[in-house]
């Protein structure tokens, strides 16, 4: 009797494979085989099969336990584990050393457990990641600002801006001194249109110039209140400058500025029609794609971005009270400039309570912004070089869970994430709420 009630469960925890619980049954059956008596064998050997069965249900798994400060957005549906059997793998593999370990419980996070608020969200076209975003905005209670490039978020809760039909001011001071501000406008437009050295010298010198015809001075903070100049200032000042022109070099240099200058000078960077606080504040949607160019499209991106980042120090420090959204963000990414703010908001945010959440098709173009990320989720992709990244980037220096994990992304069904469980360390895969 003994015998034969110590050997029927050793079968019921290799199929788990949960091999710590597997030897605690044999000491323990050892244990009752010489010391128990036949009627305390079904009670020794059931905490030992009921221990791997809540490890099995969740209920143990090491995930964020949900608070009243926590959100919701998802099940786990497995947890990869190094394992030979791939009988019972959620997504059948053909690693030898991992599988999918089916599993079923909430997948909660609480963001001020975290050491920032920032996420990314990779994925290929379709897979779910717009719908994560809005899950977690939802989820989250909190106010919110979408830069949309292609129109398609609709929440009922945020006003939703035609960025076409905005007017918005790039020389705007922003909390910035006149010099700091010519100098960040400069190598924005250098990044924007490829400038040369010395373009971007001379253009910031028109800014200058600009700024002090305005009344506007370094020495001088109070003016910094005064209206700011416009491009259409810029451009005015550019065209003195080459009729006044001594030599053909001088012409030279000046002219080669003007086409920039001269698409600068629009209608949409002539003044500010939009209130910065209030894009701050409330819930918004800027619908980018009627957007007529790309580079009016940039400008307007860095331009709040920038505005936030200003307000963020006079506002100062706080818990989480606003995410910004960058849908495609390499397109902000992809310029100098673009990455340097993005840098600083993802680096700064979290003591000012703000979180940046950058979505792309490609975990490559979010390299140098990764270090400063708290959750990463990846969804399906099919392109080889993004494959390699993400699976690396999750897996570490492991190359058999490198392998897995390789294999998983190009199975996903839509909805259906790869992410790091922060609070155990360990692979799982994610099916989202509503899908």
């Amino acid at each position: 009797m003994k015998f034969l009630s110590f050997f029927l469960s050793l079968p019921y925890l290799l199929i788990l494979h949960n091999y710590i619980a597997f030897l605690g049954s044999i000491f323990a059956g050892i244990f009752i085989l010489l010391f128990a008596s036949v009627y305390e064998i079904p009670l020794v050997l059931a905490s030992w099969i009921a221990l791997p069965f809540i490890y099995e249900i969740g209920i143990a798994a090491g995930t964020e336990i949900k608070t009243s400060e926590s959100i919701c957005i998802g099940k786990v549906e497995a947890v990869l584990e190094r394992s030979p059997t791939q009988a019972l793998s959620r997504i059948p593999l053909r690693s030898l050393k991992y599988s999918w370990r089916q599993k079923s419980y909430n997948y909660c996070i609480n963001f001020e457990t975290l050491k920032n608020y920032n996420v990314a969200i990779v994925g290929t076209s379709g897979s779910g990641k717009s719908h994560l975003a809005k899950l977690i905005i939802d989820k989250l209670n909190t106010s919110f600002l979408v830069f949309d490039p292609h129109g398609e978020y609709e929440i009922p809760s945020a006003v939703k801006i035609d960025a076409s039909k905005i007017k918005i001011n790039p020389l705007s001071l922003l909390g910035e001194s006149p010099r700091q501000r010519a100098l960040e406008v400069a190598y924005m437009i250098k990044s924007v249109f490829n400038l040369g050295n010395i373009q971007t010298f001379e253009f910031y010198n028109l800014l200058l110039d600009a700024y002090t015809l305005k009344g506007i001075f370094d020495s001088n903070e109070e003016t910094w209140k005064y209206d700011p100049p416009t491009f259409y200032d810029v451009y005015s000042i550019l065209q003195k400058r080459k009729s006044s022109a001594l030599s053909s070099n001088e012409l030279n240099k000046y002219s080669s500025l003007e086409p920039y200058v001269s698409f600068l000078a629009n209608e949409v960077f002539a003044s500010n029609s939009i209130n910065m606080e209030d894009l701050i504040d409330k819930n918004v949607i800027i619908d980018l794609s009627k957007v007529p160019t790309t580079e009016i499209r940039y400008i307007i991106i860095e331009t709040i971005l920038r505005g936030i980042y200003s307000y963020l120090y006079s506002k100062g420090k706080s818990k989480l009270w606003k995410i910004v959204i960058m849908d495609e963000s390499p397109f902000v990414l992809s310029k100098d400039t673009g990455k340097d703010i993005v840098v600083k908001l993802t680096a700064e945010g979290r003591k000012f309570g703000l979180g940046i959440m950058l979505i792309s098709q490609s975990s490559k173009l979010l390299k140098e912004i990764l270090p400063n990320i708290s959750l990463f989720y990846a969804f399906a992709t099919v392109e080889p070089s993004e494959l390699e990244y993400t699976s690396k980037f999750l897996s570490g220096s492991d190359e058999e869970e490198y392998k897995a994990i390789y294999e998983t992304l190009q199975k996903l069904d839509r909805g259906v994430m790869i992410t790091k469980d922060i609070y155990k360390n360990s692979v799982i895969l994610v099916r989202l709420s509503g899908n």
